[in-house]
């Protein structure tokens, strides 16, 4: 008898130690990355591309939401990603992008700060909302091949030149 109450204790505490380390966080289990591009004089668009590790999922409801902290920004438009199809799952899970366009009212920054709120869910039990700080850094990208042939231009502009003068 005694043998089958231990057995029993270390199924329980192994139990209790498997759901103690197996925890998830949803702010380092999410991993959010951010890409832009202007799109106007006065529009950017965003895509934030999420990355959910493990069973957990997002929550479609009124608690993720996308804020921008610079009034200079106002978030005109978020197009939400088509739903999870599994019926065990209401909401966004592994990997998916949420498109956003902002709408600057006065010049570009060079920074946005941005607050992305979310509800996170795993198996039956749903998580706190967190908030989370993302800032983007609005900039031009040099296209460094664009740069390369008009060096290359130059080069044969200057040589042929050189060469009509003798």
């Amino acid at each position: 008898m005694k043998k089958i109450v231990f057995i029993l204790l270390l199924m329980t505490l192994g139990s209790l130690y498997a759901q103690w380390t197996d925890k998830f966080d949803p702010i380092k289990d999410i991993d959010i990355k951010v890409q832009g591009r202007q799109i106007s004089k006065t529009n950017i668009l965003l895509i934030f591309k999420f990355e959910i590790k493990g069973k957990a999922h997002i929550q479609k409801n009124d608690l993720f939401q996308i804020e921008s902290q610079n009034s200079n920004y106002i978030v005109e438009k978020v197009e939400f990603p088509v739903e999870s199809q599994s019926k065990e799952v209401e909401g966004y899970q592994g990997e998916f992008d949420l498109k956003v366009q902002l709408k600057n009212k006065k010049s570009l920054g060079k920074i946005i700060p941005l607050k992305i709120s979310y509800q996170c869910c795993v198996d039956d039990a749903c998580l706190l909302p967190v908030t989370r700080d993302v800032n983007f850094k609005v900039g031009k990208k040099t296209n460094y091949l664009l740069s390369i042939l008009g060096f290359v231009v130059l080069l044969i502009l200057y040589s042929f030149f050189k060469n009509k003068k003798k």
